[in-house]
């Protein structure tokens, strides 16, 4: 790789960090509080996304259409708590909360 090419890379990989710092500061503005604790309306949205993505549920199916689809949702719900930078303890919270309907 030739000096221009290594400058290149390294500037792409500085501004994709700084992207993803940018992104989940992003998410967490949306669904933390100044003091990083989910308002209870977050907690809603999440559980209802987490329903919705079939985070608890396994994502395989026979038909390969339904099983992308399954595993596509399920990324979402994993995207979701990794840019909140949610623990194993806060994801199983998470993951024992009702929907807020009842």
């Amino acid at each position: 790789m030739n000096p221009s090419e290594d400058m290149v890379q390294r500037a792409y990989t500085y501004l994709a960090r700084k992207i993803a710092l940018l992104r989940s500061q992003h998410y967490k503005r949306l669904f933390l509080g100044s003091d990083n604790v989910m308002s209870r309306d977050a907690e809603i949205v999440l559980a209802d996304l987490r329903d919705f993505c079939r985070a608890e549920q396994g994502a395989f199916s026979p038909d390969p259409y339904v099983n992308a689809r399954n595993l596509g949702r399920r990324e979402v719900f994993l995207r979701l708590t990794h840019h909140l930078n949610l623990d194993e303890a806060e994801v199983r919270k998470l993951m024992e909360m009702d929907s807020g309907l009842s």
